[in-house]
């Protein structure tokens, strides 16, 4: 039996009359809730269409790395212009329900701005496999970090290192915004080269004026040990890489020696090394960044004679007092860069398949 609400009037007098309240209750019809289900999957299906035709127009075009995700406003007129004026209204839920179903990216709502809210398509399963592959064919990935004082573990590492660089690249490459590389697509980046690949962290000293606030440098190389890595490096470098990757070794002597030296990434090693890239720069190889150059390149097959003019030519100009720069010689660069790239990490991380041996 319901229960009965009395009310009288706290400043009148007199009897007031009885007020009764009733809840009813309407039993959930099963019909209905199929039909609403049904009826927002459709909605749902016509924007994941749109969105993956959207991604391979784009892909279809030149490669530009600057596209931006698709806006929720756009993506409503599209949904009026489909006669779709169901899905108009309700957008935003159709939109976390794909969402929730991993099905697309979207960004979190602003209130004040709902319309500004950005969309884009997550990776199916063609796209991923295209995603390994694109970060594959890359040798060796350098990533800095800024600020290591709020991750310890390796993967936090990871998640805190600047992945602009590879932002813009997969973005030309495959056509996924760069707004959604951070959180959409790295984090399924990082647990393949987790799974692939060996990782070495190196610290940068607090002595060291021009690393454009790189606390330490993660460096993700294919093989088992830096020897090993190192080595392919080498024979992947062409007599006709040797000068653009020369210039950029000594423009970074010339930066740890002058302030804020502008420096650019050899174009031939644009697939194959990403450069350590932090705050809009590219840094000089983290091998140069030490304190003395004694040692540096121990980890690298080097005959002891070519490991010695290459220590020589470091002690000189980047430790030494002589303000007039040398070049290095081309023929030392394949054996030069990566022993500098990969010098002084610990190896913090083996591929997964290695430490389940």
């Amino acid at each position: 039996m319901p229960k009965v609400s009395l009310a009288r009037g706290g400043s009148l007098s007199g009897v007031m009359p009885i007020i009764q309240v009733r809840q009813h209750v309407v039993e959930p019809s099963p019909i209905l809730s199929t039909l609403a289900d049904t009826e927002i999957r459709k909605h749902t299906d016509w924007a994941v269409r749109w969105l993956r035709a959207l991604h391979q127009e784009r892909r279809s075009r030149p490669e530009q790395a600057e596209l931006a995700p698709s806006s929720v406003g756009a993506m409503r007129k599209a949904a009026v212009a489909a006669n779709r004026l169901a899905a108009a209204v309700e957008l935003e839920t159709i939109l976390e329900r794909a969402e929730r179903e991993g099905k697309v990216w979207l960004t979190r709502r602003d209130r004040y701005a709902p319309e500004n809210r950005e969309v884009w398509i997550r990776p199916n399963a063609d796209d991923l496999t295209a995603l390994k592959t694109w970060v594959d064919q890359y040798l060796i990935i350098q990533l800095g970090v800024a600020s290591a004082s709020t991750a310890s573990g390796v993967e936090e590492l990871l998640f805190a290192a600047d992945v602009s660089w590879l932002a813009d690249r997969l973005a030309e490459r495959l056509a996924f915004p760069r707004a959604m590389f951070a959180d959409g697509i790295w984090p399924v980046i990082v647990a393949h080269l987790l799974e692939t690949r060996t990782i070495g962290v190196r610290r940068i000293g607090d002595n060291i004026d021009n690393a454009y606030g790189a606390k330490l440098i993660l460096t993700l190389f294919q093989g088992h040990d830096v020897a090993e890595a190192a080595g392919a490096l080498t024979a992947e470098i062409k007599p006709s890489d040797c000068s653009s990757i020369g210039t950029y070794l000594t423009q970074s002597v010339w930066t740890l020696r002058r302030s804020h030296i502008a420096l650019s990434w050899p174009s031939v090693l644009m697939n194959r090394v990403s450069p350590v890239w932090l705050k809009e720069h590219v840094l000089p190889p983290s091998g140069l960044m030490r304190a003395t150059g004694s040692g540096i390149l121990s980890a690298a097959p080097l005959p002891d004679a070519e490991r010695d003019a290459i220590v020589e030519w470091m002690d000189r100009n980047v430790y030494g007092s002589n303000y007039r720069m040398t070049d290095l010689d081309e023929a030392l660069v394949p054996a030069a860069f990566p022993g500098l790239l990969l010098a002084g990490f610990d190896i913090v991380r083996r591929p997964s398949a290695d430490r389940a041996r």
